[in-house]
């Protein structure tokens, strides 16, 4: 090794024959893979290498071949060039024999050149020529003859190394070949290469970044004075926070800007429709500042050294649109002061507890105190689970009877754990965005939301007119409805989910937030649209979103509570008046816009939320369903009221058939089963894993219990419990979610060998240190569970640690063909009265490229969010796929 490598490339130029040469040269298969042209490569290398390259040797024949030279010189001309990168010098290389003089060969051969190619061609592309004299004879060792013109070019390469020093362009060994990667892809697709841009190939500048700046300028629009003290240095300093991840090259701070800021400065700047003097105002602001500040620790230092000088002024600047630390992302957690952050910034500012929590005493706007709230988020090589819960009134008794059998089947592996602690993305409509606030938000577990469904039910399905019951019934709903616009008074259903869901916020800290799960209810606009309320603010891409558009707030006066999502997502048409939410307007139950079954939402969130993450589990529960169903849910946009056959002949005829059309219409879009039939049907092969993709729904041989038949509760509980009770359905499910509780993640960079590629990696538990995770893997270990890890058994350890304090983690070793090449690994769980089949972990089957990807070591150039590009080295000792342990010579 050595900390001055050379790197050469070389090329054959031939004049007349086009044949294949014997030579396995580089340029002798490029010439050929690229062109006939005898030049070819020569104009390939340069679009290739152009920006790269230090030194060009020209290999001359003898000092009469002077025409190759000239189109040598004329084939050089690089795909783009960076105005502050040096350009490399041309060297030409003549045999001398003994007794000439290799000065006057030299200097006659520069002249000669100078006379035969344009001057400006070659300053415009050489930064100098040069002329070296190779001494030749019998006399002349070759170790003597090519030593001296290694150093030569050694020497000449310096010369250009220390311009790319002072201009921060010079590239270790892994920059490099990234950056050469790029610029042949630019090449080969006829792009211009941009080295800045190339190095955030992987890591783009986030598309909202220039609304975000519009919406930050705006507030201060009126204040000339706070534009330049205050406003453009915190835009600059947002910018370099998100230029120079750590891994990054260290580019001269005003390229960068140049390259990946400026287009989106001035952008903002036009829609504001204020002078262009600003921008020059924001380059003399990253120009002066000290390179040091900008990268590496010193960014991060020198923004909360910014913020913390601007702490008060801060105090009455809010955004829940746009995170105020980066001014890249969507806000997504709600601090006691108000302000609201992104994850990366959470993370970044806060103070690390584990590999993926955190803690955030102080507010990195403000400082103001905001207590020790802890925060997690998914392991980057972890699956995601998903859990979808249809709407139905009283018939959210049946997938929380479903989540009650589960949890009591999971019991004998973790008796403390709610089943809903499962699932990272829980996404509900109507009763099931009720249960989702309940049991995710407010941590409720599977009992006492039952218990919150009956007392729901029994307090607000009252009738407003307490008539005889001879004239109850179908009558006195009609009658209802035509003279309040509703079966029941919202005040019932307001007090009660005020009383048991509290006015907390949905962006405040809460138990979901601690263990890094997100929670969505549907909503449908009135008269029409389908909206979202969640936890993480609507944070994520935007470019796998579904239909629904999400409710974000302006400020913390505007955001909307846990009882906003309740009271908005229950708010069935008919039965209940809709729920006005500030700027949003009125909304009333999410199965209205087609979402009663929220599967497909959820699936488009998920994708959304953890881009190029692989699903886990996909649970999808039902409200029940019946043969007499429609085969297709009503579509919000073409539901009709029934045609009658005979025209209505009086008020009552009128109103009955109003009041029956808007029943009926309720029920259908209450329909779930047919929805889900549909998503299946439309885009199962594209978005559903069938291995690990559930609906447990419960077919009832009677049509349907309407949204508000209290005496059908318990009857619906009973015909769930005997229907799914000890069943196959629910062992899978249980199976599947024990094995999502693990995840493989690599320890070291895969390494290739003759025979293929060996990696090192371990299977960890997604369990914090705790009760929790030590009762789970004595269990497991005591009842002989194993790994199979490419179809060989690893004895799942039980050692003698107490993981009440130490996470799960079991260190393997496996080889596979090459990085794209798949590896299952799966869990077989026995004991404890279970003796099922190996079930695949989180994310499995795997490739090498997969991992790298997802834990952000393929970034050369760093990832978003400040984590590592390369993996941390590691004192201990593996174990391979027989379970056999790996002396210190063989690890990798």
């Amino acid at each position: 090794m050595t900390e001055r490598p050379l790197l050469y490339a070389d090329i054959t130029v031939e004049e007349d024959s086009l044949d294949v040469p014997a030579s396995n040269s580089i340029g002798d298969q490029l010439r050929h893979a690229v062109d006939t042209h005898c030049l070819a490569p020569v104009s390939a290398y340069a679009g290739v290498l152009g920006i790269l390259t230090d030194v060009i040797c020209v290999f001359l024949p003898d000092a009469a071949a002077l025409d190759m030279v000239a189109r040598v010189v004329a084939s050089w001309s690089p795909n783009q060039h960076e105005a502050s990168c040096p350009l490399p010098r041309l060297v030409l290389i003549v045999k001398t024999s003994p007794g000439q003089n290799q000065a006057k060969v030299c200097s006659q051969l520069l002249d000669t050149i100078r006379r035969k190619t344009a001057a400006k061609m070659l300053e415009a592309r050489f930064s100098a020529v040069g002329v070296y004299a190779l001494p030749i004879g019998v006399d002349v060792s070759a170790e003597y003859q090519y030593g001296r013109l290694r150093d030569h070019m050694k020497s000449e390469s310096d010369i250009v190394r220390r311009h790319r020093i002072a201009n921060s362009l010079l590239f270790n060994s892994r920059h490099f070949a990234t950056l050469a990667e790029s610029a042949y892809t630019s090449y080969v697709n006829g792009q211009p290469f941009d080295v800045v841009r190339a190095t955030r190939a992987r890591n783009q500048v986030p598309r909202k970044m220039q609304h975000s700046i519009e919406r930050f300028i705006r507030k201060f629009a009126k204040e000339e004075a706070a534009l330049a003290t205050f406003v453009l240095p915190h835009i600059a300093s947002a910018m370099m926070l998100d230029a120079f991840p750590p891994g990054m090259h260290k580019f001269a701070p005003e390229q960068v800007y140049r390259s990946l800021y400026k287009t989106v400065f001035v952008g903002a700047l036009g829609a504001l429709g204020m002078p262009k003097k600003y921008e020059a105002i924001l380059r003399s602001i990253i120009t002066r500042r000290p390179r040091r500040a900008w990268t590496d620790a010193g960014r991060v230092e020198g923004q909360q050294k910014f913020m913390r000088a601007y702490a008060r002024r801060w105090r009455d600047i809010y955004s829940d649109r746009d995170c105020l630390v980066c001014l890249c992302r969507t806000p997504e957690y709600a601090l006691s002061c108000g302000h609201a952050v992104c994850a990366i910034d959470a993370r970044r500012f806060g103070e690390k507890t584990g590999p993926d929590s955190f803690v955030i005493n102080a507010c990195p706007l403000c400082f103001r105190s905001v207590g020790t709230s802890q925060y997690r988020v998914k392991p980057k090589t972890k699956g995601i689970n998903i859990l979808s819960i249809d709407g139905g009134g009283v018939r959210g008794i049946i997938p929380l009877q479903i989540l009650q059998l589960l949890e009591k089947r999971l019991s004998s592996f973790l008796p403390d754990f709610p089943v809903q602690n499962h699932f990272d993305l829980i996404v509900g409509t109507s009763s099931g965005g009720l249960i989702a606030l309940g049991a995710v938000m407010k941590d409720f577990s599977v009992s006492c939301c039952m218990n919150m469904l009956r007392n729901m039910s029994a307090s607000v399905f009252r009738p407003r007119l307490p008539l005889p019951g001879w004239l109850q019934g179908r009558a006195l709903r009609l009658l209802t409805i035509y003279l309040f616009g509703s079966l029941y008074p919202s005040e019932s259903i307001d007090t009660f989910l005020r009383n048991a869901l509290g006015d907390k916020k949905l962006l405040d800290h809460c138990a979901a937030t601690a263990r890094g799960a997100k929670v969505a209810v549907t909503a449908s606009g009135v008269p029409r649209g389908g909206y979202l309320l969640s936890n993480y603010n609507g944070a994520g891409s935007d470019e796998h979103r579904g239909t629904c558009q999400h409710i974000r707030a302006t400020g913390p006066p505007d955001r909307a509570s846990v009882y906003d999502a309740a009271r908005a997502t229950t708010a069935a048409p008919g039965v209940f008046w809709p729920h006005s939410v500030p700027r949003v307007g009125k909304l009333q139950d999410g199965a209205i816009c087609g979402e009663n079954c929220p599967k497909w939402t959820a699936l488009c969130e998920s994708r959304s939320l953890w881009p190029g993450a692989r699903r886990g589990v996909t649970l999808s529960l039902g409200t029940g369903y019946t043969d007499a169903r429609p085969t297709s849910p009503v579509s919000p946009t073409t539901a009709q009221a029934p045609k009658r056959a005979v025209r209505p002949s009086g008020v009552f005829d009128t109103l009955r058939g109003y009041v029956s059309s808007l029943l009926h219409a309720v029920d259908s879009f209450m329909d779930g089963e047919a929805a889900y039939d549909r998503y299946t049907l439309e885009d199962g092969p594209a978005l559903m894993d069938g291995k690990k993709t559930f609906r447990c729904n419960l077919k009832l041989d009677d049509p349907l219990p309407t949204l508000d038949d209290l005496d059908a509760i318990e009857d619906l509980r009973s015909q769930t419990s005997a229907a799914f009770q000890g069943g196959e359905q629910i062992d899978a499910v249980t199976r599947a979610l024990l094995s999502t509780l693990f995840y493989f993640e690599l320890t070291a960079r895969p390494m290739r060998n003759r025979s293929g590629t060996t990696c090192v990696g371990r299977i960890v538990c997604n369990l914090d240190p705790g009760t929790d995770l030590h009762h789970l893997i004595m269990s497991l270990a005591g009842g002989g569970a194993e790994f199979f890890v490419q179809g060989v058994v690893v004895p799942l350890q039980r050692k003698s640690v107490n993981y009440r304090n130490t996470r799960f983690q079991q260190s393997i070793q496996l080889s596979v063909r090459d990085l794209d090449a798949e590896f299952p690994i799966a869990l077989r769980v026995s004991g404890l009265g279970c003796e099922w089949e190996p079930t695949s972990i989180s994310s499995s089957p795997f490739t090498l490229r997969g991992l790298l990807d997802s834990q952000g070591w393929n970034n050369h150039f760093g990832n978003a969010d400040d984590t590592p590009t390369s993996p941390t080295r590691s004192r201990k000792r593996f174990l391979n796929v027989e379970g056999k342990r790996i002396g210190k010579k063989q690890r990798l």
